[in-house]
C-alpha cells in the first residue's frame, strides 16, 4: 500500500482519508472486521472434534458388521469432509489476519499521533479507534460542500504561470475539483455551478483563455467537446484524446 498520499492529520483530512481506509479493506476482504458501524469480528475456526463414533474401533467379533460400516461412514465423513472445511476455514482466518495486519499498519501510517494518538491509544481494537475518529471527524454534508466550494475557489485563484506543464497539471487537479463536487451536487450557484449544465462557464466567466493559454489551447490544454451538455467527462485535458464521436464538429462558415 501507498501511504504516502494519505494522512489524518486535521479534521478536513477525514472523508479522503476514510474512503482510502474503505477502499483498501474492500480490496483485502476484511471490511467488515473494521466497519465502524458493524459487530463481525474475526475468529479463529475451532479445531473439529474426534466424533463419539471414532473414538473407539469396532470390530466384527464384538460389535457386529453394522458398527464396523458406521464407524467407516464416519471416518471418511471426518477425513474428506470436516476436516478439509475446517483446513480450508483456518487458512481463510490465516490470510485475514494477515490482511487485518496491513491495515493496522495503514492505520498507524496514515493517523497523526501527535494529532489522534492519544484518542485512538483509548479505543483499543482497531474498530473502536475509527469508530472513535469517525465521531469526532466526520463532517457534515454542508462542511463537505463548504470544503469543496473553497477548494475550487482557490484552485480557480492560483498565481498563472504561463508553462505547458503547469498548464497540463492544472487542469488535471481543476477536474478532481470539480468531480469533488460534483459528488457533493455542491454545484448550485454561480461559483459551485452544475456538471452538465454551464461546467464550462467558469473559463470564460474568469477570462480563462487569456489566463491559461497553454490550458485552453486546442493542440495543448483542455477543449469543450459535444454532442450534447458539456459535462466534467466531456472536457478533454491535455494528456488525454478524446472520442473521435465526441469531439465538437465546427459549423463551416458562410
Amino acid at each position: 500500500m501507498d501511504f504516502d498520499k494519505v494522512i489524518l492529520a486535521r479534521p478536513c483530512d477525514w472523508t479522503i482519508w476514510f474512503k482510502t481506509l474503505s477502499v483498501e479493506a474492500h480490496k483485502l476482504g476484511v471490511w467488515d472486521y473494521i466497519d465502524p458501524a458493524g459487530e463481525m469480528f474475526l475468529l479463529r475456526p475451532d479445531v473439529p472434534l474426534l466424533p463419539k463414533q471414532l473414538q473407539r474401533m469396532p470390530s466384527i467379533a464384538e460389535d457386529g458388521v453394522e458398527a464396523v460400516e458406521l464407524y467407516n461412514r464416519a471416518l471418511h465423513h471426518f477425513t474428506n469432509v470436516t476436516l478439509p472445511l475446517y483446513t480450508m476455514r483456518l487458512d481463510r482466518y490465516i490470510e485475514d489476519a494477515a490482511s487485518l495486519d496491513k491495515m493496522e499498519q495503514f492505520f498507524d501510517q496514515t493517523v497523526s499521533k501527535l494529532a489522534y494518538g492519544e484518542m485512538c491509544a483509548r479505543a483499543g481494537t482497531l474498530r473502536g479507534k475509527i469508530a472513535t475518529l469517525q465521531g469526532q471527524l466526520m463532517p457534515t454534508r454542508q462542511t463537505e460542500v463548504n470544503d469543496a466550494y473553497w477548494a475550487l475557489e482557490e484552485h480557480l485563484s492560483k498565481e498563472i504561470v504561463d508553462d505547458d506543464d503547469w498548464s497540463i497539471k492544472w487542469s488535471r487537479d481543476l477536474r478532481a475539483a470539480l468531480l469533488r463536487c460534483e459528488s457533493l451536487q455542491a454545484m448550485d450557484d454561480d461559483h459551485i455551478f452544475r456538471v452538465g449544465r454551464d461546467v464550462h462557464s467558469i473559463f470564460f466567466r474568469d477570462g480563462a483563455p487569456r489566463k491559461f493559454p497553454s490550458a485552453c489551447d486546442p493542440d495543448k490544454g483542455w477543449k469543450r467537446v459535444y454532442p450534447g451538455e458539456p459535462t466534467v467527462d466531456s472536457i478533454v485535458f491535455a494528456d488525454e484524446e478524446a472520442p473521435p464521436e465526441q469531439l465538437e464538429t465546427e459549423p463551416a462558415s458562410e
